[in-house]
């Protein structure tokens, strides 16, 4: 790979190369890199949140697959009428209702399901939720919950991407300090980030950054000892009592040692070196999803994995066993990947489609669009394990019911009715990752009956481990 194609690389990575790799090599965020300024204590306040801060895997498909119709919570369901997959047995791909753990929860799902780790179902929610989009083009409607979501500031003319509201609000200082704010796509749909597509990247490109490992090592050093020294240099010359005690701690705790770049180095970019796969390989994109978060570069990281697809005419519901059984492996690949890589405390897994797939059999024995029914599952150490919500009857067919935000049950009068779900799954994801009420309060909102831009939704407190 030429110099200038790496350059090109880096500067789609993260804006500027400079300033990203030097993020990278010093552990000092680009926001205080730009500024060549410690934050106040007063601003870190300001962004503290209960949750321990997560990186977030985030698997997006704007074919809407029939992952709400084998997933815990569909199964279990009482309403007469719900068809599930017919695979039993006798078939290659086993759809068999089997009983599996939440934590406490005993519930039923497809078959494939029970092949997942215990640790990591004792991690996972599974939000039954609509999103009212029922075509393909309306994906982009979802990621910005139908116009519910707002600027950084709340503005109403700046809608943004969930994906994007999370990774702006965990790559600040105090969070995470990620070198970009913006997510990084891998193979998802469109994704956007305040209002402009974010270019996908690659495995191969997040491996040509450093396709020289001796060079690059040693390119980070220097890096890191020159920012280093400078930050320091600039608390002792402003002395007189004018640089707080945090503002020492904020350097302290960010600033990489010698020994970490050299860590880095030989651990990161090694890893890096084994990127072999074709970058089209759903596996290859997860590990380069793992290694941007080891490297720090972004909160965020979309990638697509197939549950169902379209399939309208999918007769006996063959194609969707089969892509539940290779979307769970797929799982099980990252499950395994996490724990290998020491990430399974800092990184979460969750879903979202454009809308889920239709709960009722039909005459051509495929599923179509269900703009009532849609299931995000969240796994990760903010997650409380169980089914929030349920089915209940709609528009001929099925969709999600409003629920309790407290018990995460089933009830007519809860205090998450169907119109908030989408919303309230969003909150719940970000309160899950860390990002801060007071964040969630100003970027998910909606005009109320009187015209007054007001927050909306509810963080569900039965699926939060705080």
């Amino acid at each position: 790979m030429t110099q200038t194609r790496r350059n090109i690389i880096r500067q789609s990575l993260v804006g500027s190369a400079a300033l990203g790799l030097r993020a990278l090599a010093s552990g000092i965020p680009v926001g205080a890199l730009q500024l060549m300024q410690i934050p106040s204590a007063h601003a870190l306040d300001l962004a503290a949140a209960t949750q321990k801060p997560q990186y977030l895997l985030l698997n997006l498909s704007s074919n809407g697959d029939p992952f709400n119709a084998n997933c815990p919570g569909s199964y279990d369901a009482t309403q007469p009428g719900i068809f599930n997959n017919p695979n039993g047995p006798t078939t290659s791909y086993d759809m068999t209702p089997v009983a599996i753990q939440l934590g406490s929860q005993q519930v039923k799902a497809a078959k494939p399901w029970a092949t997942l780790p215990q640790w990591a179902l004792d991690r996972t929610t599974f939000i039954h939720h609509r999103t009212y989009q029922n075509i393909h083009p309306q994906f982009a409607n979802v990621m910005s919950l139908v116009g519910s979501s707002r600027g950084p500031m709340g503005e109403t003319s700046r809608p943004d991407d969930i994906a994007s509201i999370i990774s702006y609000a965990l790559a600040q200082p105090s969070l995470l300090g990620c070198i970009q704010p913006q997510p990084m796509n891998f193979s998802a749909p469109s994704v956007k980030y305040q209002g402009q597509v974010i270019q996908r990247i690659t495995p191969s490109a997040l491996k040509g950054l450093f396709a020289d490992p001796a060079a690059a090592e040693k390119q980070l050093r220097t890096l890191r000892d020159q920012d280093v020294n400078k930050f320091y240099t600039i608390l002792k010359s402003t002395g007189g009592g004018a640089v707080s005690p945090s503002q020492v701690r904020w350097l302290d705790e960010h600033a990489k040692s010698q020994t970490q770049v050299r860590s880095l180095s030989s651990d990161v970019i090694q890893q890096l070196g084994t990127l072999t796969g074709l970058d089209s390989n759903l596996q290859t994109q997860i590990d380069a999803a793992l290694l941007a978060f080891k490297l720090n570069i972004t909160a965020v990281a979309t990638v697509s994995i197939a549950f169902g697809g379209d399939n309208h005419n999918d007769a006996g519901l063959t194609q969707e066993a089969q892509q539940t059984y290779q979307g769970i492996a797929d799982l099980n690949y990252f499950f395994t990947k996490l724990q290998a890589m020491g990430l399974t405390d800092q990184v979460t897994l969750a879903n979202l489609a454009v809308f889920g797939r239709t709960l009722k059999q039909s005459l051509n024995a495929g599923r179509s669009h269900n703009l009532n029914h849609h299931v995000m599952a969240i796994t990760g150490l903010g997650i409380k394990p169980g089914v929030v919500g349920g089915i209940v009857p709609a528009d001929n067919d099925f969709g999600a019911g409003a629920f309790d935000s407290r018990s995460g049950m089933l009830a007519a009068a809860g205090d998450v009715p169907v119109e908030d779900g989408l919303e309230s799954a969003a909150r719940t994801l970000g309160a899950s990752l860390g990002v801060p009420q007071t964040v969630l309060d100003t970027r998910i909102r909606r005009k109320n009956p009187d015209g007054i831009d007001v927050a909306v939704g509810k963080s569900i407190k039965s699926a939060l481990a705080v």
